[in-house]
């Protein structure tokens, strides 16, 4: 029985690897083929190397010599006896080098956590080099890492400039929910032992309207903003729906609901006015839109706010939190991430009704223009034939992918947009027979029932009350700091304290473009955020004095 453990294998140039029956580099010449890729490599500033199975580093020293500034070499290692091998075997100077990182993983999510500890922020593209034949023995596993490394990367930065845009509005948002909705803060998340139909706003919502209204009483409807009006004009009334959006722009989607009394799932960044305007519970998340100090104090003040992952897209958000809601099947619609240009969302979608009104003689297209806007790319769609989609779209998708490709009591309704790894119900009896197995298997087990409500419900108003004006503590003493320096801003010791206070109140400079750490030194830096700081404790105050009326 031949061994299955890898082998070094000496020749007259250089060692090579034998592992399962094969030679890992050339069994003739194991340096010529590494060394030539290294040196042909084109390599760009700021690039993250990724090297899939690197056993003995070969091309690894030539890659050292040619690369430009702020680049990393990432190894990455599927097989544990590769990687022991690595660690036995490869050159101790090439391991201990600090431009060189070796980890052992198959999971995607526990490679982009080692990344961004790496410092994500450092890089502004990936590129996969492949140095040996242990590559080819998990290709399909190594390819995958790869392009979630890649659509992590774009995603940090897609992320990057909305927070450029978005993350002032944001913070503010949370200092006015707080205080407008203490009382809300108490409720558990609603829970329920039903199946989840999670309803997207994509034009697949129109022809799953018939099968939600005839088996209504039979799941538990969780409605992302945007469809709620395509819903209730069809007269099939979600039990929660998700709101995300932190500007005033989705405001019209409770337009026409009739004044009814809605259960929302809200981010604590959405925007206050729509909250306001909608009666019913408001259960509460928060989305880790960054690594901030205000998070975390907010996260251990004695508010249980559950946290979640930035997902870009509500209706992904949706799914996630479905799962949080019910153990039962799940069930999707209008999640298309595709549509027909001009038409973006179901009939009766604020953006639709909005092409209807804006349609004239000298306007024919509606929307079309609009949705030129983005590269429209061609993707398979659900039933093997061919979808409209863009980029960001497409990016939400594969999201959407990840997030239930390890769930296999996922369903697809939707009968277009673009695949997703789903059961797909071709017809209403699909769609009832799948509800009919579920019941059955379920008679006998508890019912889903809603957490019983915080002891500590009365406590909430003076958790926000602390909270706040712990805010307004550190934002003093920056404050304080930054006048006491005055024209010494020149000064290392005065300049080191006023940073170190800074970094207490991070997020008034979110949005600044250039808030990297060599620059958070400069005095121009300070004296803008000085002034963001006065303006965020403006917002703070206000916040208090909406608390105590």
């Amino acid at each position: 029985m031949k061994p299955t453990f890898p082998r070094l294998v000496h020749t007259g140039l250089g060692d090579t690897v034998s592992y399962k029956d094969r030679f890992l580099y050339s069994r003739h010449d194991p340096l010529k083929n590494p060394e030539t890729v290294a040196r042909k490599l084109e390599v760009l500033p700021d690039t993250l190397l990724i090297l899939p199975s690197p056993l003995l580093l070969h091309g690894a020293g030539a890659l050292l010599e040619r690369l430009p500034a702020n680049c990393h070499i990432l190894c990455i290692e599927i097989d544990q006896q590769l990687m022991a091998f690595s660690l036995e075997h490869a050159p101790a100077a090439l391991l201990a080098n600090n431009l060189i990182s070796i980890i052992r993983t198959d999971s995607p999510a526990a490679l982009t956590d080692y990344i961004d500890n790496l410092g994500i922020q450092n890089f502004r593209r990936i590129l996969p080099v492949g140095l040996s034949g242990g590559y080819q023995l998990y290709r399909t596993a190594y390819d995958r890492l790869i392009a979630a490394t890649d659509r992590h990367l774009q995603r940090y930065w897609q992320n990057r400039m909305t927070l450029v845009h978005m993350s002032r509005l944001w913070v503010k948002n949370i200092f006015r929910n707080l205080a407008r909705n203490w009382r809300s803060l108490a409720l558990p998340f609603p829970v329920t032992g039903k199946p989840v139909v999670v309803a997207g706003a994509g034009e697949s919502l129109e022809h799953s309207l018939e099968s939600l209204r005839s088996y209504r009483d039979r799941f538990f409807l969780l409605s992302v903003d945007t469809a709620l009006p395509v819903l209730s004009a069809a007269r099939v009334i979600p039990d929660a729906v998700v709101v995300l959006e932190g500007q005033l722009a989705n405001a019209g989607d409770f337009i026409g609901h009739g004044n009814r009394r809605l259960s929302l799932i809200c981010d604590l960044t959405a925007h206050p006015s729509t909250l306001c305007a909608v009666r019913g519970e408001k259960y509460f998340i928060l989305t880790s839109f960054c690594s901030t100090g205000l998070l975390k104090r907010l996260q251990s003040c004695g508010l249980d706010i559950p946290l979640v992952r930035p997902m870009g897209s509500v209706g992904v958000l949706a799914v996630e939190l479905a799962r949080k809601i019910s153990p039962a099947p799940l069930f999707l619609t209008g999640l298309d991430f595709s549509y027909i240009p001009g038409k973006p969302h179901s009939r009766g979608a604020p953006s639709h009704l909005l092409t209807l009104a804006a349609t004239s003689r000298k306007n024919p297209v509606g929307w079309y223009r609009e949705s030129m806007k983005y590269p429209l790319i061609e993707v398979r769609g659900t039933g093997g034939e061919t979808v409209t989609s863009d980029l960001i779209l497409h990016s939400y998708g594969l999201d959407l992918g990840e997030v239930i490709q390890a769930d296999s009591a996922v369903y697809d309704l939707r009968r277009t947009g673009i695949a997703l790894n789903a059961v797909v119900l071709n017809t209403d009896r699909d769609f009832e027979r799948v509800l009919t197995m579920w019941e059955s298997a379920a008679t006998g087990a508890p019912a889903g029932r809603k957490q019983p409500k915080s002891a500590a419900h009365e406590d909430q108003r003076g958790c926000v009350r602390k909270f706040l004006e712990q805010e307004i503590s550190y934002l003093n003493v920056f404050l304080d700091l930054y006048t006491q320096s005055g024209d010494r801003l020149d000064d290392t010791l005065a300049r080191s304290r006023l940073v170190s206070a800074l970094d207490q109140v991070d997020y008034v400079y979110l949005d600044f473009p250039d808030a990297g750490e060599a620059e958070k030194r400069t005095p121009q830096f300070l004296h803008r955020t000085a002034a963001s700081a006065v303006d965020f404790r403006k917002n703070v105050q206000r916040a208090l004095t909406i608390l105590a009326q």
